[in-house]
């Protein structure tokens, strides 16, 4: 089943689903990109395009940190997300 088709799966999860595997793919076309992210720590995409998605995953990280965890927030760029398609 996939995440589209299953209700328990928000637009919002479907969303960061969707940018994490699109930051993964950008990451084999330019390894470069991981050079700035510590061992370890979480890292958290915050989207230009969508402000409501970049207020949720900020409010992620914040929480995250004040868990202690390291946490690692990135900006996503023009041409960091590779989609699907290519």
């Amino acid at each position: 089943m996939s995440a589209a088709s299953n209700p328990a799966v928000s637009a919002e999860d479907q969303q960061i689903i969707c940018q994490t595997f699109g930051f993964m793919r950008g990451i084999v076309v330019n390894p470069d990109i991981v050079n700035d992210i510590p061992d370890g720590a979480n890292v958290v995409l915050i989207p230009a395009e969508d402000p409501d998605l970049a207020a949720i995953e900020i409010e992620a990280g914040m929480l995250a940190l004040g868990r202690g965890q390291d946490v690692y927030f990135r900006h996503i760029r023009p041409g960091d997300i590779i989609p699907a398609s290519e």
